[in-house]
Formats: C-alpha cells, structure tokens, sequence
C-alpha cells in the first residue's frame, strides 16, 4: 500500500496555544522544538524530567503538575500526546476528533493529523523534513545532509557574538563592560549588544512574588538564545532564578565588584526618618531590613535604578 504524504504547511504558532501532554523525553523534546516558535506551550504530567520542570520555572512553559483533564484542552490549537499509556494516549486522540483539535501521538502514526518534522534552522529561514512517519532515520540522515554545508559556511564566516541585554542602563553597563573583555581578548570578533525588555521591566506595580518570580527577567533574553538572535546573555547573578535549563547553562561568572547594599538618603539627611517607609524592591533585602528596623514600615519600590530613584524623589518633595 502506498504511504500517505504529508502537506507541509507552515503555521504561524505565535498566538495559538499548544498543550503537550506528558513528562518524559519525548514530551522534553516536543516542548524544547515549539518554544522555538511561540511561547503558548502547556506542558501537563504528573511527572515531568527536570529540563522540563526547568522549563516551568523559568517561565517558559506553562507547567501543570498534575494528570491531563478534558478541560485542558478547551482553548486549545493542537495537542500533543506523548505518554507511556496507550489508553491515556487514545483517550486524547479521541477528545481531540470529537472536539476539533488537531492531534499528534508520539508513538502512533496512525493517530497523528501532523507530524514533527526534523527541523533546520538559519536566520529567517526554516526547513522542516519528514518521511511520513515511516522512517525517522532517513529524515534525520537528509537533515544531518542538508546541515553540513551550512555548518561548514558558519565556521569560516561566524566572527561576530551578539550580546543579549536587557535594556536598562545598569544592564546595558554590565554587557558594555563583557563586550570590552571579548574585543581585548578576541580582537578579531565583532561584538553587539541586543538590548530588550523584560515582562520584569514592564510590570512594576506588583512585587516579583505576585506575578512569576526572578524567571521574569530572564524570559525574553534566554528566548533569544533558543531562537538564535544572540549568542550568550548577560545577567545580575540576582536575577536568576534557582533552577535554570540544562541547555542554557551558566558558563562564566565576571569578577565581583563590591557587594555591599547601598542605603541613599535625601540630601543633607544623616539619619533615618523611621516615620517615613524605607523603600526596597527585593524580598530578601525586605527580611533583613525588618530585622535591622523591626518598627519601620518596608515598602516595595519596583524598576530599574533610574525609575527608582525618580520615583523615591516624587515621594520626598510630597513630603
């Protein structure tokens, strides 16, 4: 009987939401190929591989630790199943008919309205290669094939590191001072800062604790990494959270500067006011204060240190 072939339409994923459902490698892998397409992944199982709970906690993923229920997949484009039950696995190709959603599980090509293709990736440029589900390592082989040359152009013509930033003057201070070192000791790269905003940039009326933690600071910038738009990503070692994916891991840490807090009062002021509110942005500086000055009231100033600080002179000139 003659294989079934695949059209192979290109999607725009940006602003449909895809529910992957599983926690094991395939599911890992699945979850790691979509995030380099749209940030609308939900990720569900009980259990999940650690990568994957990386993925979670830093934002990336709408993680769901728990088992898959109908209601998920209400509001979604497609799903993906990628368990080790065979009767979840067709319990959700048979939610998903009923309900409209294109489907794909893993380990049945019979039960797959599409299928994942291997993918090859340069600048605007996107190939995706499939045999139809019948023999992976032939569709692996072509895109190993299809790579080589690429590779071989990027090695002779890649002279150039994109720094990725976020936008404010401290960080775009901290990256200046990475791309220094880079151009003293590789004079023959060309370096670039991309500067970007955070959602921790753009949401200042709420502390970090009511709206996703420190991963917030990092979101956009290790996107970029994944969708290959920047090279390597500078950071405050404050800014990151506990747990970070295996693919993006920590590589180099800069000499520390002083790590003292600074406390800044009005000018002229040599001494605390404990009438007026000590302003901070940080939790754990929040803690150690209300232990210093247990009778003074810590309140949460968000933004970046010119934001801050224009917000703490607009409060002292009201009082």
């Amino acid at each position: 009987m003659k294989p079934k072939r695949y059209f192979p339409m290109f999607i725009d994923l940006s602003d449909k939401n895809v529910v992957v459902v599983g926690g094991g490698n395939i599911a890992t892998r699945r979850v790691k190929t979509l995030l380099q397409f749209t940030r609308n992944v939900t990720a569900i199982a009980p259990k999940v591989t650690e990568e994957l709970r990386g993925f979670g906690t830093a934002g990336y993923v709408n993680l769901i630790t728990r088992p898959v229920k109908r209601s998920d997949f209400q509001t979604a484009y497609m799903v993906i199943a990628a368990t080790n039950d065979w009767k979840l696995n067709d319990e959700i190709y048979r939610v998903c008919k009923e309900e409209g959603i294109y489907v794909n599980i893993a380990d049945d090509k019979s039960k797959c309205d599409f299928y994942f293709p291997g993918i090859y990736m340069k600048d605007e440029m996107v190939v995706g290669i499939t045999a139809s589900g019948l023999d992976h390592h032939k569709a692996k082989k072509v895109r190993i094939a299809f790579r080589k040359p690429w590779r071989k152009q990027r090695k002779m013509t890649k002279n150039k590191i994109i720094i990725g930033s976020r936008e404010s003057a401290l960080a775009v201070l901290q990256s200046e001072m990475v791309k220094s070192f880079l151009n003293k000791e590789h004079p023959e790269l060309h370096t670039e800062i991309l500067t970007m905003k955070t959602t921790g940039d753009k949401i200042l009326d709420r502390t970090l604790d009511k709206i996703g933690g420190k991963g917030l600071f990092v979101k956009e910038l290790d996107l970029a990494l994944i969708e290959k738009r920047s090279d390597i990503s500078v950071h405050s070692l404050k800014d990151m959270p506990m747990e970070v994916p295996s693919e993006l891991p920590l590589l180099a840490f800069s000499k520390r500067e002083d790590p003292r807090d600074v406390l800044v009062l009005p000018k002229g002021a040599d001494y605390l006011d404990k009438s007026k509110p000590l302003g901070c942005s940080s939790l754990r500086r929040t803690l150690q204060l209300k232990v210093l000055y247990p009778d003074m009231e810590v309140k949460s100033i968000r933004g970046n240190l010119q934001t801050r600080f224009a917000s703490w002179m607009k409060e002292s000139m009201r009082d």
